[in-house]
């Protein structure tokens, strides 16, 4: 009787055990499935191509005014993960460098972007803007085509009512179904 009881014990924490692994390992997948941030990681480069290790590049979201900083590694690589998407100004400072500022950085949900960051030899209390002309923003971690929706489309639409069902009626794969009629 008692081998019995514990027999059955055993097999309870074994299956209790499964549950919470088979749980965890689903609750990974979901997470991982949809991304509500922005990474941003890149490389900063003196005037003649060479990295710079050691340099703080900083993120400053320009509508909340939060930030946050990385220092680049040896190969000047830096990287700032779960950026929440928006405008940003991105900043780089080293010693014997003038600071880098670029004003306009816009990061949008899922992606993955790369910002390189040239730096001018200097004073560190200059500030050298670099324009968004000579700024390339690539992404290079997703091979899908993708777009973020903004103000300007969603006024622009051809829909005769302002609901997320109009919305989603714009795309091909989606169809209203018409509900059945009640026999009298």
């Amino acid at each position: 009787m008692l081998s019995s009881i514990s027999h059955g014990r055993r097999t309870l924490i074994k299956v209790l055990f499964v549950c919470i692994a088979v749980f965890s390992f689903a609750t990974l997948a979901m997470s991982q499935a949809q991304s509500n941030a922005a990474d941003l990681q890149g490389v900063v480069r003196d005037p003649k191509g060479a990295v710079i290790s050691g340099a703080s590049v900083t993120v400053r979201n320009t509508a909340t005014n939060a930030s946050r900083s990385a220092t680049t590694d040896s190969d000047g690589v830096y990287q700032l993960i779960s950026l929440p998407p928006g405008d940003y100004e991105v900043t780089a400072e080293a010693p014997g460098f003038s600071k880098a500022r670029i004003p306009s950085v816009t990061l949008t949900v899922g992606q993955r972007a790369d910002l390189e960051v040239p730096m001018a030899i200097g004073s560190v209390t200059e500030v050298v803007t670099v324009t968004t002309a000579s700024v390339a923003l690539v992404e290079t971690a997703s091979t899908t085509v993708a777009s973020t929706i903004n103000q300007t489309s969603i006024q622009n639409l051809p829909i005769n009512e302002r609901s997320a069902t109009g919305f989603a009626l714009t795309i091909s794969t989606v169809g209203r179904s018409v509900p059945r009629q009640l026999q009298v």
